[in-house]
């Protein structure tokens, strides 16, 4: 019998099948980042954690788990930092090193992080956990607060359950029409919303930890019903999608949720 495959596993193969289609975007976000939802979400992603990399002292050590095709691996060499990067996708991990050349993109995964204790100075990790299950999570998170020094930065991003974009009920839609059609099922998504990320970290022994949305929801959807008005929407509206994101009261209703947490390591679940 075929052994069933983890969500986490199912999250690596898929990735490793669009790796060229990922990076195909991140070419697309040199252009013009409004072209598409991803692109545009990213550089949004980019602006907060800009905020991040400002604090960090020179030559900081940075771990990008789930590096993808190692965009935000250039990115933080180009700003001198010491980088390494993960990505347990091959063809994503082929990309990477082409794209990073000399710099250690390593196989490895987010539950099992082939680092010492306290190592980094941040670890990054974007659009990696909302494909885990919550124990696949909860060890995710575990790791990435072991390898990251005290009071270093663990930067990542997750996926509002209540985002106006509406994919809440969406996905649950397509599990259920999977379900009842005897089909493979979407691939998982792990929605959550700032409360259950406080939460799960007051847990971990973490109280410092900021939950930010960008990407106000409806805009999310507009380019879900048709990308070339959703960028055309983005280029006009931009700055309005930018003060309702940094609202505090749209924050669980963004489509994307940016935590930043900063372990202290004085005790860890």
């Amino acid at each position: 019998m075929k052994e069933k495959k983890t969500m986490e596993q199912r999250s690596i193969s898929e990735h490793h099948a669009t790796a060229d289609r990922f990076d195909a975007w991140y070419r697309t976000m040199r252009t013009d980042y409004r072209l598409t939802a991803f692109t545009y979400g990213r550089k949004k992603i980019d602006e907060v954690l800009d905020q991040v990399l400002n604090t960090l002292p020179s030559g900081a050590r940075i771990l990008d788990v789930g590096c993808g095709t190692g965009e935000q691996v250039a990115r933080f060499r180009q700003r001198g930092f010491e980088v390494v990067g993960m990505e347990p996708a091959e063809n994503m991990r082929l990309i990477a090193q082409r794209n990073n050349p000399g710099v250690q993109i390593l196989d490895g995964t987010a539950t099992r992080l082939p680092f010492p204790d306290q190592h980094f100075n941040l670890v990054t990790a974007f659009e990696v956990y909302r494909y885990f299950s919550k124990p696949e999570l909860l060890q995710s998170f575990r790791e990435a607060v072991r390898v990251t020094q005290p009071e270093g930065k663990f930067f990542f991003t997750m996926v509002n359950r209540y985002a106006m974009d509406g994919f809440y009920l969406y996905d649950g839609l397509r599990h259920l029409l999977a379900n009842l059609r005897g089909s493979t099922p979407p691939i998982h998504c792990e929605f959550t919303t700032p409360a259950e990320i406080q939460t799960i970290f007051k847990h971990l022994g973490i109280h410092h930890v900021t939950c930010q949305g960008r990407m106000f929801g409806l805009l999310r959807l507009i380019y879900r019903l048709h990308e070339g008005l959703g960028a055309k929407t983005a280029a006009r509206f931009e700055s309005l999608d930018d003060r309702l994101s940094q609202a505090s009261w749209s924050i669980p209703l963004a489509g994307h949720l940016i935590v930043t947490a900063v372990p202290s390591h004085d005790q860890q679940g």
